[in-house]
């Protein structure tokens, strides 16, 4: 019996489909680094863009706020004191305000 696709049956034809509706490009990196990445995929089915996305993605501020949170769900130990947060919070309020740009002014 003949079948109308020949690679069916025959273990020495295999095709492989790869469907990506994103653009690839590929690149060239040194093995130890390739070896870092590969270590920081959480599942054997995390692509390395998926890696690359989620390292790369824009760290997000902790706040003092967060960090009381994370210490009432038993999340993270307490090791630093109120007066220690509210140092951290005031210093980031003050640091994310010299990022802001500053404001045009209206003549008048």
């Amino acid at each position: 019996m003949t079948s109308e696709l020949p690679w069916i049956g025959n273990p020495r034809h295999t095709c492989f489909v790869y469907d990506s509706c994103m653009a690839t490009k590929t690149i060239s990196i040194e093995l130890d680094v390739y070896d870092r990445l590969k270590n920081l995929k959480r599942s054997s089915r995390e692509s390395f863009s998926e890696v690359l996305r989620r390292i790369l993605a824009e760290p997000r501020v902790i706040t003092g706020a967060d960090i009381v949170k994370l210490i009432d769900e038993g999340r993270i130990p307490r090791v630093i004191s109120d007066e220690g947060l509210d140092l951290i919070e005031r210093a980031q309020h003050e640091h994310l305000g010299s990022l802001r740009p500053a404001r045009k002014r209206r003549a008048g």
